[in-house]
This record gives structure tokens, sequence and C-alpha cells, in this order.
């Protein structure tokens, strides 16, 4: 924890010890504990906020991109209906009634 060895922590403790009275030691140490768990709230709070920030960004741009894709498709497929459309009206269309179509028959002239 925040690169302390055992020598170094046993080093601040004698002298936290000297100036400390034991009395009051506990209180100090829990207040001490007290401000490190607010400290550590506050950074794991501000940790997960940056995480949801670029977790955003990155759905933003995953969503931008799904978007470039869909445009695409999107322009085919207007191209795709504009080219049916076209091909219909140049088909002839027949009546879809219950009745028969009687189709005109022409008569050739024979020339002899």
């Amino acid at each position: 924890m925040f690169g302390i060895g055992g020598l170094e922590f046993l080093v601040i403790a004698i002298a936290a010890i000297l100036f400390i009275s034991p009395k009051d030691l506990p209180n100090v140490l829990y207040t001490l504990g007290k401000y490190t768990r607010k400290i550590k709230n506050m950074v794991q709070s501000v940790s997960d906020g940056l995480n949801d920030f670029t977790k955003d960004a990155e759905l933003d741009d995953i969503i931008a991109e799904a978007n470039k894709a869909g445009d695409e498709m999107m322009d085919f497929r207007i191209e795709q209906q504009r080219a049916l459309e076209a091909r219909d009206e140049k088909t002839p269309t027949k009546k879809k009634s219950g009745k028969k179509i009687k189709s005109k028959k022409t008569k050739v002239k024979k020339n002899d």
C-alpha cells in the first residue's frame, strides 16, 4: 500500500508513538482511516465517472459507424427500389378481376 515496505512502516509507527501519545493514538488512527476511506471513495467515484464517460464516447463512435453503414445500405436500397419501380412502369399490368381478359386477335391479310 502506497509503496511502503515493512521496515518503513515500522519507522513510521515508532515516530507516531513518539510524537502522538499512546492515549490519543487510537483516535488518530481512526480519523486517519476515516479520511483514507473518504479519499478512496472519491477516487473510485472519479474513476467510475471517467469509465462511464469513455464508455459513452466509445458507444457514440460505434453508433456513428453503424449509422454510416446504415446510410450506405439505405442508399443501395433506395436505388434498388427505384430500379424496381422503373421496371414495373415499363411492364404492362393485367387486371386481376374475376373476369377473363379477352385478347384482340389481329387479322393478317394474305396477298396472293
